[in-house]
């Protein structure tokens, strides 16, 4: 079983240090430029997987494909169109867990 890895250090490195060296300029451009793009590519595929379900819904749960009440996902298929994947119960999402304080109201402020 491994270990799990503990950081035993963390420290910044700015972009004014990392301008100082041609060769580390240029390839910390290149890393920012592909990082950059990678990130918004990542933001336009997620707006455009959202619309894609929004679309979708209606349709697979008049079709009996989703039942109501479950939720449901999709994945591309390299093959062909895409993966449908319908839940169980509700993916969990992290979080802070609500803790009720004996004798306190939610109501109160």
């Amino acid at each position: 079983m491994p270990t799990s890895r503990k950081q035993i250090r963390k420290f910044n490195i700015s972009e004014d240090e990392l301008r100082l060296k041609p060769a580390i300029e240029s390839a910390y451009l290149k890393y920012f430029n592909k990082h950059y793009n990678a990130v918004a590519a990542r933001e336009e595929e997620r707006a455009a997987q959202q619309e894609l379900h929004a679309v979708l819904d209606a349709d697979l749960r008049l079709q009996g494909l989703v039942p109501e009440g479950k939720e449901w996902t999709l994945t591309e298929n390299v093959n062909d169109g895409i993966y449908v994947i319908v839940w169980d119960e509700p993916r969990k999402r992290p979080g802070r867990k609500k803790t009720k304080l004996a004798g306190v109201s939610s109501n109160s402020t």
